[in-house]
């Protein structure tokens, strides 16, 4: 019996809006808002520029009021939010 693979921890879209300071300050995610308490972590990617599928986003690791601990990307070239736990 051959069993499918699935992929774990897939990227869902997110709303995010912004605080004063250009950060994520709050997020819809799984059909609820949560604020985001601190940003633990900022980094960029950019790379495979020479391909056909390019790769440029943002990412924010955050920590939300509730404690749950999320990575959020900006995709740069598609213009939208994306939530990963």
């Amino acid at each position: 019996m051959t069993r499918a693979l699935r992929r774990l921890n897939v990227p869902v879209p997110a709303d995010v809006r912004l605080g004063a300071d250009r950060r994520p300050a709050l997020v819809r995610w799984r059909d609820r808002p949560e604020r985001v308490e601190c940003v633990l972590d900022t980094w960029c990617v950019d790379d495979a520029w020479w391909s056909e599928h390019p790769v440029r986003r943002v990412y924010y690791e955050v920590q939300l009021v509730t404690g749950v601990r999320l990575v959020l990307s900006w995709d740069v070239l598609d213009q939208r939010w994306l939530a990963q736990r």
